[in-house]
C-alpha cells in the first residue's frame, strides 16, 4: 500500500482500519479505549495521548515497521493553533511517567486552582529538564489553546522568543524594531486569554520573571532552571536522574538495539514487542553491561543518549564500550560525586570519547565543535564557518573549515548538535561547551575566540538598517565572544565588530548595550592604535549620536568634536571621511538651534564631497537631507527644497529604495508647509506615509513622523478634528513601539495637546500637557530646551484661559531656560520673549483699564450715586472668580499661581487657604483637608516630599499671601 507523507493521523488510521475490515468500535475494544475514541481520532478532533497507545493500535492493525513509523509520525502533528515550540518531539524520550502525570495534574487548566500556575523543574544540567517539558508539551498540546516556548538563556534570547511569538500570533507589533514592545504585546495577549502554557527553558534565576509576568495572571508556566532557589514565584520540582530500569530502557532504545516503549521497564518492553522472558535482546553479559553503564553515567539522560549514539554509530557492543570507557576515563570517573554542583564526570567522559570517534572519521568536525564551544549555544549561524564571505568574496576567517556541511552532518549523527535547516543554524548543549572548553588550553582558547571574532566581523553588516535580521542572528554570538576576550591592543577586529554591533543596537533603541559596545570599541582602538588614530573616530561618532539621542548635548558635542579633530589631524581638512563627523555635529547643532554653525558644517561637508573623486552616495544623501532642515530654519526655502529633493533622488534610485526616502519626503513637506503650500505639503506627507507603510509596515514607529507632519499641516489649515485623529494615531504607534514613558512619545502628545488647546478643548489639553511635562522632566531634566518648549505651550493655554498671571510666570520660566541653553538669538528664545512681552503689555493695559474704570465710577458716583453700585461689581468680576460659584478656583485666582515647576509647602498652602476663606467673610464653607487635596490633584498638582517638608508640586503662593 502506498502511503502519502502528507496524510493525517486520522486518515491513516481509517485506511489501516478498513484494510483490516474492523469497525471503529471493534478496534476500540481491542485497543482498550472508549468506543467513541477511534471516531474522534479519525475526525482529527484529538490525537492519542501517548506513543504507547499508537504502538498498541499499530500492533492490533498488524502494521509493518514502515507503516508503524508513518502512524507514529502522524500522531506527532500538533492540533493546537498557537504553537511555538522550536524543537521536534524526542523519539527516544523514556520514563518520567510519574513526573509527567504530576505536572499535568498541577498545570491542567480545568483544575480548581485559580490564577497563574507556575512550576519549575530544577536539577543539574543534562538531567533532562528540557526533554521533560518538551514531551509534556507534545503529549498535552490539545489541553491548551496556546503553547509557547521561551529560550531564557539570556535577556536577548528572551526578547527574541517573544518576537517570534508576536509574529506567530500576528500581533500588530511584530513588525516593529523595538523588541521590548514585542514582549509587552505578548504579555497583553496572555492577559486577555486563558488556557495557555508558557515554557521558560533554562532560566538562570526566577528573579528574572518578576518584570516579565503578564499583569493579569491566568494560565500556566513551566520553567526549567539549574537554580535551586525558586522563592515565592513558583513551586520547585527537583528532577532526579533516571532510575536504573528507565536508564536501561533509554540506552537500549537510543542504541537502536530494541523497539522499547517510552515508559521504560523490561516488562513494558517485553509486552510491546511480544516476547517472553527469555527473549530479551542481548546476552546476560550485554544486559549487565547496560546496567553498569547506567550506573557509571549516574542515570543522566544526556550521558546515556550520547553512549547510545556512539554505540549506534560505531556498531560496537555495550560491553566493549564499557571496557573502553573505564580504560580511558577511570581516574576522571573515580572523582565522581566530589563536586555535586558541577556536571558529572560521566558527561565529560562521554563527550571526550565521542570526539575521539568523530576525529577518526572527520577531524574538521571536531575542530568545528571546539570553535562552537565559545559561541552562544543556541542558533549558531552556519555562515560563520563558510569558506568565503558573501559580501566581499574574500577568505575572511582562520577558522573557515572545508566541507562544513559534511562536518555538521557527522556531529548531528552523534547528537552533539541539533540542526535547524529552515534557518541554517544549529545548536549544541551547553554542557558540551563546558567540557570542550575545559579540554582546551588557555592559549588555544584565546586563539579560537580571536578567529571567531574575525569571522563574525566579516559576516556582520556594515550598515545595520539594511540587514537587521542578519544582525539579530549574529548578535548573541558577538556579545558572547566579546565577553571572553580581554582588552588588549591587538584586538582590533573586536573593536570593529563592537562598533558595528553598537550601531545596530542604537538603531534598535537598546541604548545601554549600544553605549557599552561603543565605549569598549573606543578603548580597544586607543590601546592598539593610539588615541589620535582615525579609526578611533568611527565609534566616537556613534557614541556622539547616542549621547545626543539621550539629550546629553554637552557630552555629545565634546565627543563629536574629538571625532572631527582626530580625522582632521590624521587625514587633512578635505578628506571624505570627515563627512560623518561633520554630519553628526550638524544634527547636534540643529537640535540645539545653532543653525548658523550647523549650516556652515553642512556647506563644508558638501564642498568636501564635491571635491572627492568617488563620493559615497549614502553620505551625500544623508548630508543633503539634514542640511535641508538648517536651510528651512534660516528661511532659505529654495535651498531647503533643492537639498531635500537631492537626497530624495539618491535614495529613491537605490535598489531597493532606501528606508530614508520617507525622511527626505518629510523634510520637503515641512518646507512646503512653512511657505504656505499646504496642498503640496499634504501630498508629500501622504507619499512619505505610503512609502514607510510599504517598507516598514503600518505599525513601525517611524510612521509617526509623517503622521505628525500631516497633523501639523491640518492645524495650520484649521482642520482640528483631522489633526487630533492623526496625533492620536501617531501617539498610539509610538507608545506601542517604545512604551508610554519613552522621551520621544512627548512629540505627538504635545501636538495633540496643542490641537485640543487651539480648538478650545482646554479640559482635554490639560492632562496631556502634564504628561509631556512629566516625561521631559524625567528624561531631560528641568533645564532643557524641550522642557522649556512645554512650559511655553502651557503658557499659551493659560493665556487662552484668561489666567494671565500663570501664563506670565510660565513664559518667564521658559525664557530663562532658553537663555541658559540656546542663547538669546535662538528662534525659540525670541518666541518666548515675545510671548512674555505680550503678556506683560496685556497685564499693564488691564491695570490701566481698571484704573480708568474706577476713576469713571468715582466720577459718575459723584454725579449719580446709584450708578456706582452697578459699575463696581464688574471690576470684581474681571479680577477674580466668584467665591460662591467655584470657591477653590477663586482662591487660586486670588492667592496662587499654577506652574509645573513651582512648589510650596503643604502647610503653607493650607494656611493661605484658611486666611483667604476668612477674608471673604465666611461666604464660602471651609473644605476639609482631604477635600482640598482632591481639588489640588484635579488641577494637576502633585504631593511630594523633600528632606525637610511635605510639598505640593505645580503650585506657588503669591508673595502677598505667604
Amino acid at each position: 500500500m502506498e502511503i502519502s507523507t502528507s496524510s493525517s493521523f486520522g486518515e491513516l488510521l481509517r485506511l489501516f482500519r478498513k484494510r483490516q475490515r474492523l469497525t471503529q468500535y471493534g478496534l476500540a475494544e481491542r485497543v482498550g479505549v472508549h468506543g467513541n475514541t477511534i471516531g474522534i481520532w479519525e475526525r482529527g478532533e484529538y490525537l492519542p495521548e501517548s506513543r504507547t497507545i499508537v504502538l498498541e493500535v499499530a500492533r492490533q492493525l498488524g502494521l509493518d515497521e514502515q507503516e508503524t513509523r508513518s502512524l507514529l509520525e502522524a500522531s506527532l502533528t500538533v492540533i493546537t493553533s498557537h504553537w511555538a515550540v522550536p524543537f521536534h518531539r524526542n523519539p527516544y524520550f523514556t520514563g518520567r511517567e510519574n513526573l509527567l502525570s504530576m505536572l499535568h495534574t498541577c498545570l491542567h487548566p480545568d483544575q480548581a486552582t485559580t490564577g497563574l500556575r507556575m512550576y519549575a523543574l530544577q536539577g543539574l544540567g543534562g538531567v533532562g529538564k528540557t526533554q521533560i517539558v518538551l514531551e509534556y508539551a507534545y503529549r498535552h498540546a490539545n489541553t491548551y489553546h496556546a503553547l509557547f516556548w521561551i529560550d531564557a538563556e539570556t535577556e536577548k534570547s528572551i526578547l527574541t522568543s517573544f518576537e517570534r511569538i508576536a509574529t506567530l500570533l500576528r500581533l500588530p507589533e511584530h513588525q516593529q524594531a523595538d523588541q521590548q514592545h514585542n514582549m509587552a504585546a505578548v504579555q497583553r495577549w496572555l492577559s486577555n486569554h486563558a488556557r495557555w502554557l508558557l515554557i521558560w527553558d533554562n532560566l538562570k534565576t526566577l528573579e528574572q520573571l518578576s518584570h516579565l509576568l503578564p499583569p493579569v495572571r491566568a494560565g500556566a508556566m513551566l520553567i526549567t532552571t539549574r537554580s535551586a532557589i525558586t522563592g515565592t514565584l513558583a513551586q520547585g520540582i527537583e528532577v532526579p536522574p533516571l532510575e536504573i530500569e528507565e536508564g536501561r530502557c533509554l540506552l537500549w532504545r537510543r542504541a537502536k538495539r530494541a523497539k522499547v516503549g517510552p515508559q521504560g521497564g523490561l516488562a513494558v518492553m517485553r509486552t510491546l514487542i511480544g516476547r517472553g522472558d527469555n527473549d530479551v535482546p542481548g546476552s546476560s553479559e550485554e544486559d549487565a553491561a547496560v546496567t553498569q553503564l547506567v550506573r557509571e553515567m549516574g542515570g543522566l539522560p544526556l550521558a546515556l543518549d550520547q553512549v547510545g549514539a556512539y554505540i549506534e554509530e560505531a556498531g560496537c557492543s555495550f560491553s566493549y564500550y564499557l571496557r573502553q570507557y573505564k580504560q580511558e576515563h577511570y581516574e576522571f570517573l573515580s572523582r565522581r560525586g566530589a563536586a555535586p554542583t558541577t556536571h558529572p564526570a560521566s558527561v565529560a567522559g562521554t563527550i571526550s570519547l565521542a570526539c575521539q570517534h568523530i576525529a577518526q572519521k572527520n577531524r574538521a568536525a571536531v575542530d568545528l565543535l571546539r570553535y562552537c564551544a565559545f559561541l552562544s549555544p543556541e542558533a549558531i549561524p552556519e555562515e560563520i564557518f563558510v569558506e568565503h564571505s558573501v559580501d566581499t568574496g574574500e577568505q575572511y576567517a582562520a577558522c573557515s573549515l572545508p566541507q562544513v556541511g559534511e562536518a555538521l552532518a557527522v556531529l548531528h549523527s552523534l547528537s552533539l548538535i541539533q540542526r535547524h535547516p529552515e534557518t541554517y543554524t544549529f545548536s549544541l548543549h551547553r554542557l558540551v561547551q563546558v567540557v570542550l572548553r575545559e579540554q582546551i588550553s588557555a592559549e588555544e582558547r584565546l586563539k579560537r575566540v580571536q578567529e571567531l571574532v574575525i569571522a563574525l566581523n566579516a559576516c556582520f553588516p556594515s550598515i545595520p538598517e539594511s540587514q537587521w535580521s542578519q544582525c539579530e542572528r549574529l548578535l548573541p554570538h558577538v556579545l558572547c565572544c566579546a565577553d571572553q576576550l580581554p582588552d588588549h591592543p591587538l584586538e582590533q577586529a573586536l573593536a570593529d565588530l563592537l562598533w558595528k554591533a553598537g550601531t545596530y543596537l542604537l538603531k534598535r533603541v537598546q541604548y545601554q548595550q549600544a553605549e557599552a559596545c561603543y565605549r569598549r570599541a573606543i578603548r580597544l582602538r586607543e590601546l592598539g592604535l593610539g588615541e589620535e588614530h582615525p579609526l578611533v573616530a568611527f565609534p566616537l561618532t556613534g557614541l556622539a549620536r547616542l549621547l545626543m539621542d539621550l539629550g546629553n548635548y554637552e557630552q555629545s558635542e565634546a565627543v563629536g568634536l574629538r571625532s572631527l579633530q582626530i580625522r582632521e589631524q590624521a587625514l587633512g581638512s578635505e578628506h571624505p571621511l570627515l563627512v560623518p563627523s561633520l554630519i553628526q555635529l550638524l544634527i547636534l547643532y540643529y537640535n540645539q538651534g545653532r543653525y548658523e554653525p550647523a549650516e556652515a558644517l553642512g556647506e563644508r561637508a558638501m564642498h568636501i564631497l564635491e571635491q572627492a573623486e568617488e563620493p559615497t552616495p549614502f553620505d551625500k544623501a544623508h548630508l543633503l537631507n539634514n542640511i535641508s532642515l538648517t536651510y528651512w530654519k534660516t528661511g532659505k526655502y529654495e535651498q531647503a527644497i533643492k537639498a531635500a529633493q537631492g537626497a530624495l533622488s539618491i535614495w529613491e534610485h537605490q535598489n531597493p529604495p532606501s528606508v530614508h526616502t520617507a525622511g527626505a519626503l518629510s523634510n520637503l513637506a515641512i518646507v512646503y508647509r512653512e511657505i504656505g503650500q499646504y496642498d503640496q505639503a499634504a501630498e508629500t506627507c501622504l507619499r512619505a506615509l505610503s512609502f514607510q507603510k510599504q517598507m516598514l509596515g503600518p505599525e513601525h514607529p517611524w510612521i509617526s513622523i509623517p503622521l505628525n507632519n500631516m497633523a501639523d499641516i491640518y492645524i495650520d489649515m484649521g482642520r482640528y478634528e483631522q489633526a487630533i485623529t492623526l496625533y492620536q494615531q501617531s501617539r498610539q504607534i509610538w507608545e506601542q513601539a517604545y512604551g508610554p514613558d519613552h522621551p520621544d512619545i512627548a512629540i505627538p502628545t504635545l501636538g495633540l495637546a496643542n490641537a485640543y488647546r487651539d480648538s478650545g478643548q482646554f479640559e482635554q489639553a490639560e492632562p496631556l500637557y502634564q504628561d509631556v511635562m512629566q516625561i521631559r522632566e524625567t528624561h531631560l531634566g528641568l533645564f532643557h530646551p524641550e522642557t522649556a518648549e512645554t512650559l511655553q505651550e502651557i503658557a499659551h493655554l493659560r493665556k487662552r484661559q484668561g489666567r494671565q498671571n500663570e501664563a506670565s510666570l510660565l513664559a518667564e520660566q521658559a525664557l530663562t531656560i532658553y537663555l541658559s541653553t540656546l542663547g538669546d538669538s535662538h528662534p525659540q528664545t525670541v518666541a518666548a520673549q515675545t510671548l512674555l512681552t505680550q503678556l506683560q503689555e496685556e497685564q499693564e493695559a488691564k491695570i490701566q483699564d481698571t484704573e480708568l474704570l474706577v476713576e469713571a465710577t468715582v466720577y459718575v458716583g459723584s454725579q449719580k450715586p446709584g450708578n456706582c453700585q452697578t459699575l463696581a461689581p464688574r471690576v470684581e468680576e474681571e479680577e477674580a472668580s466668584s467665591p460662591t460659584s467655584d470657591p477653590v478656583q477663586a482662591f487660586l485666582d486670588a492667592c496662587c499661581c499654577l506652574s509645573p515647576l513651582a512648589t510650596c509647602r503643604i502647610s503653607e498652602l493650607w494656611s493661605a487657604y484658611e486666611q483667604w476663606t476668612a477674608s471673604v467673610q465666611n461666604s464660602v464653607p471651609l473644605l476639609s483637608r482631604r477635600e482640598f487635596a482632591a481639588q489640588m490633584k484635579a488641577r494637576g498638582c502633585r504631593p511630594g516630599r523633600t528632606n525637610t517638608a511635605r510639598i505640593w508640586r505645580g503650585i506657588k503662593i503669591l508673595q502677598r499671601f505667604s
